[in-house]
């Protein structure tokens, strides 16, 4: 049986040519791209590859702590396949146009969905407006899919739909409404959708003329369930059957995530009648242009290749991308290395728009809230000097019948503002002036003084009068 890079392919090959393969996206990060196709790493890749028949390899984009290549089954790119095409009632007279890449789930997923319906599909290359335009009209393409990014250069170039055009699905990100709205106007067909490579694509996806693109319809194909602290968790044929995980050590080890049949999300959420509306996420991941990114784990690579100060990356909503990054340097040798250090470490996709050194602040952007989330905010400030807890349970607020317990995650430079489960929404509202953590910054704090310094709560002013 072929391991490793052996099944590699630069393309997909035939859906109904049967077999595995691997696809890794060209984009990778350079301190992955160079690991992956180093010959030791290949033969260490080898040895513990487990034995799977007809299976779909695909490379996550390389920017965790730990590069991530997902083994699909071709009975579950299947399963996924027939749900959407009953959904979007897929029938003879349709023509897929794809305009993403196929080295991601959404891509690949209009491959396997022409071929089971038995319908064209016409791959698009390289992304350009005018040409899918173009493209779509020449084919009669009936259904389509797209990003966010790919979504705003159709309304910034003014592109009106193609006439046959009846349903686009749009993935990869949240899309904005301002957006959304715009590109109604020129007539493009949008469902809002909510999927992951896990669960090879789509899970939710609006229905044609519906209105609401926030509360989406559940596929089939899947059942959907809620843990205590209101994230998703699903279980269907769709799911992945495991990952292969590469650390920066060169370690590889083979894992199952689920447990039960379950693969738990990082995404709270909430279910109501077969439907599900997403409120956020949990970990440190954002999409910037229609690829997952883990900020902390970009930053902890930064900072290893950064010697002379601290650095931190700044997060600001973008309306093609989704967000776009800065970094900001601790003083103008932090700077020049990172800078220098860069090109090595983000990939293109997620290249920060500048480079900086500090003046007031630098820290990382609050994401906006979604619209509806209606989530209680606990406003958390840093402590020097004291020792770092693991988690924090609140007192006199519970979310569906269990304490809330707050994890705690230390930041380089600062700690991310917790938000509570929208299950809590009628609970008791307790806000936290004080949580102790960066036992690490006391000698910092006078250096940093956008992290440290905030205003104290009346009860700390009277203490300290006192």
């Amino acid at each position: 049986m072929l391991r490793g890079l052996d099944l590699w392919r630069e393309g997909c090959p035939p859906w109904e040519s049967g077999g595995s393969f691997l696809l890794l996206n060209p984009r990778l990060a350079p301190v992955w791209r160079d690991r992956v196709w180093a010959a030791e790493f290949d033969r260490v890749w080898a040895a513990e590859f487990p034995d799977l028949a007809d299976h779909v390899w695909l490379g996550t984009s390389g920017t965790s702590g730990c590069l991530k290549i997902v083994a699909l089954s071709r009975m579950a790119f299947e399963a996924s396949a027939r749900a959407v095409n009953l959904h979007l009632a897929v029938g003879a007279a349709d023509v897929w146009i794809d305009p993403l890449p196929v080295f991601h789930v959404g891509g690949l997923g209009i491959v396997v969905r022409a071929a089971l319906a038995g319908v064209p599909g016409h791959h698009l290359g390289d992304w350009n407006a005018a040409e899918f335009v173009f493209r779509a009209e020449d084919c009669g393409a009936t259904l389509s899919a797209l990003v966010p990014a790919q979504v705003h250069d159709l309304v910034a170039a003014g592109l009106p739909a193609p006439k046959r055009l009846r349903a686009v699905v749009v993935g990869g990100g949240a899309l904005d409404n301002g957006l959304r709205e715009r590109a109604q106007a020129l007539g493009w067909p949008l469902l809002a959708s909510y999927g992951l490579t896990e669960a090879a694509s789509q899970v939710a996806t609006a229905r044609i003329e519906a209105h609401d693109a926030e509360w989406l319809p559940l596929l089939g194909h899947l059942d959907a369930r809620l843990d205590g602290a209101g994230v998703l968790e699903l279980r269907g044929p769709s799911l992945l059957t495991g990952w292969m995980m590469f650390d920066e050590e060169g370690r590889v080890r083979w894992e199952d995530p689920k447990r039960g049949g379950w693969y738990g999300t990082s995404d709270r959420a909430e279910l109501r009648r077969g439907e599900l509306r997403v409120l956020g996420r949990l970990d440190d991941l954002v999409k910037i242009r229609g690829e997952l990114v883990d900020l902390a784990a970009l930053e902890r690579a930064l900072q290893c290749r950064v010697r002379s100060g601290r650095v931190a990356l700044r997060l600001t909503p973008d309306e093609r991308n989704g967000f776009s990054l800065r970094v900001v340097a601790e003083n103008e040798e932090a700077r020049a290395e990172a800078q220098r250090a860069s090109e090595d470490v983000f990939p293109a996709f997620a290249r920060p728009e500048s480079i900086v050194t500090a003046t007031k602040h630098c820290h990382r952007h609050h994401r906006p809230q979604r619209t509806g989330q209606n989530a209680a905010v606990l406003s958390v400030r840093a402590a020097a000097q004291a020792p770092v807890p693991s988690a924090v349970r609140i007192s006199g607020v519970r979310a569906r019948g269990r304490p809330v317990v707050l994890s705690i995650r230390t930041w380089t430079v600062r700690m991310r503002a917790a938000v509570f489960p929208a299950a809590s929404r009628n609970s008791t509202r307790k806000v936290i002036d004080e949580v102790p953590v960066f036992s690490t910054l006391a000698q910092t704090s006078k250096d940093w003084p956008g992290f440290i310094g905030r205003k104290k709560s009346a009860s700390a002013r009277r203490k300290g009068a006192a």
